[in-house]
């Protein structure tokens, strides 16, 4: 089993109830804890790849994929996790008859790996990327990454959240999507935004 990601009590609440300075201490926790959870996921990765390492290159993004879309898996709702989401989804009334609640969703391993990754995949492309680096848009709670750490820079307006990519491509695999992305491509596509 993955070492799973554990938040510090003040921030086991959905993410946009953080009023701003709780923001700002979400943020200050994930810059110290990022590079531990590099670690660990180094750790993994190299079981099965023992050649990989965190050198944030371009091509440790090909073992990195293969390993990922073998360790993510889908787990069936329980009953607390739908009272959460009907809570998350009666906030916006347009949408509560709109959306429906999934029968399956992301394993507590998947969710802390997508992290992970994401802290990489940011990593990689911050080290690769001229100007770009970690921030935070706290200005509007209706925000769709709203207190997330993000990818941001000058050259391209829209922050990324690395998170949510990570998330995307899990997804895309464990639905059989037929899609072609993975993280090169990924990467690339990123990487060509930022500079």
């Amino acid at each position: 089993m993955y070492n799973l990601i554990k938040l510090p009590r003040v921030f086991d609440k959905d993410v946009y109830s953080f009023d701003k300075s709780e923001a700002k201490e979400y943020f200050d926790w994930f810059k110290n804890v990022k590079n531990e959870r590099l670690d660990i996921l180094k750790i993994y990765v190299q079981l099965e790849y023992p050649n990989w390492n965190l050198d944030y290159d371009r091509e440790s993004l090909i073992d990195l994929y293969s390993w990922f879309a073998k360790n993510i898996y889908l787990k069936k709702i329980n009953i607390e996790e739908v009272k959460r989401m009907k809570v998350q989804i009666n906030k916006t009334p347009p949408f509560s008859n709109i959306i429906n609640i999934p029968e399956y969703i992301f394993s507590e391993n998947t969710v802390s790996i997508c992290f992970d990754i994401g802290v990489y995949l940011g990593e990689t492309l911050i080290r690769n990327c001229e100007g770009v680096k970690w921030g935070q848009k706290i200005s509007s709670k209706n925000y769709i990454d709203y207190a997330y750490p993000l990818l941001i820079s000058k050259n391209y307006k829209v922050p990324i959240n690395p998170r949510r990519a990570a998330e995307s491509l899990a997804h895309d695999i464990l639905n059989n999507s037929p899609k072609k992305e993975n993280f090169i491509n990924l990467f690339d596509d990123l990487a060509s935004k930022f500079n």
